[in-house]
């Protein structure tokens, strides 16, 4: 069975939950997580309407939320240690297809490209050494 892509991006080694990340929405509440304590509590907390609870197994980043995103970057960034590395959005012309690359200002050079902005940061966060 083929993995999500949430599911690749918690297996990925240089994954973390950031202070800031959306937590996908499964009741129609804003979850966002606020608190990453410190091992060995590790405990995760997200806003679910007016209280707080533990972020559990089963649940994925919201990875079309603007700011999951860019926590992602963040994370790519330090995974590749280059703080140059940022996404670009490329329109091919003449078949009018999208796709996103994650580019490395310091090594002139691609690091993923795939056909959505979070695709391309799991895939090059998937590649950090």
């Amino acid at each position: 069975m083929e993995k999500t892509l949430s599911e690749r991006l918690l297996a990925c080694k240089h994954f973390r939950w950031m202070p800031g990340m959306g937590v996908e929405n499964k009741d129609g509440e804003p979850h966002r997580i606020l608190i990453v304590a410190p091992p060995p509590l590790g405990v995760l907390m997200y806003i679910r309407g007016r209280g707080m609870t533990a972020v559990g197994r089963g649940e994925f980043p919201d990875l079309t939320d603007p700011a999951t995103l860019g926590c992602l970057l963040a994370l790519v960034r330090q995974a590749h240690n280059d703080p140059t590395i940022h996404t670009v959005l490329a329109i091919t012309l003449w078949n009018d297809m999208t796709h996103w690359h994650v580019i490395s200002g310091r090594k002139d050079r691609g690091l993923a490209t795939e056909d959505t902005e979070a695709e391309a940061l799991v895939a090059a966060l998937e590649a950090a050494p």
